[in-house]
């Protein structure tokens, strides 16, 4: 079985442990939701396999390139929808013509054009969460993780980010999903890993 993504035993502690420890295998193409009330981990567990936290025990293997959309991204608000998105490519590698023409495909994917030249400072949270799931698209990573990327979202750009997401899965891609709400699973995951207790269950 080829493996995108191995955690083993993986913990991480604040005085005291946050979760159970989480082991689990994620193959090219496969979806893992990840679901918990506040304060249970999943933003940690998310931070530890984009190596942005270290875990206190165990360890990860990830195999392969990673996007991450996080729920509070850090573009310039003074800068376009278009010009953020190209700054991301920049930071991805990619340069030229390569990068303006890679950001006009991932943004046409994303119905973004509309806005494209609109300021980050005056869209709004639907047009900030595309544009978050556009630069984590960018670099064509093996690995998503996405960390409650459709709170910000209308039904419209929702149904667009699933058919995106259902087409990244088909080229190989594997999807970590933190959501608070379990629907946001439906078609993109087939297993559900609850924290604090770790338990892996299908969906």
């Amino acid at each position: 079985m080829n493996k995108t993504l191995v955690l083993e035993s993986i913990q991480k502690r604040r005085g005291e442990e946050i979760f159970a420890p989480v082991s689990c295998i994620v193959g090219p193409g496969e979806g893992l939701g990840v679901y918990g009330h506040n304060g249970s981990g999943k933003t940690t567990l998310l931070d530890i396999i984009s190596g942005l936290l270290q875990p206190s025990a165990g360890t990860v293997e990830v195999n392969g390139s990673v996007g991450y959309v996080m729920q509070h991204a850090g573009f310039q608000e003074s800068l376009s929808f278009k010009d953020n998105l190209l700054v991301e490519a920049h930071l991805s590698g990619l340069r030229g013509q390569a990068a303006k023409e890679q950001v006009e495909l991932v943004a046409r994917r994303l119905e973004m054009l509309p806005f494209w030249t609109k300021r980050y400072a005056k869209g709004s949270s639907g047009m900030r969460g595309r544009l978050s799931l556009a630069a984590a698209l960018l670099s064509a990573p093996q690995i998503l993780l996405l960390d409650e990327a459709f709170s910000y979202l209308d039904e419209r750009s929702i149904e667009q980010a699933h058919h995106v997401l259902r087409a990244e899965k088909e080229r190989g891609a594997s999807l970590i999903m933190v959501s608070h709400d379990r629907k946001d699973f439906e078609g993109l995951c087939e297993r559900v890993l609850l924290l604090p207790s770790a338990e892996i269950v299908a969906l």
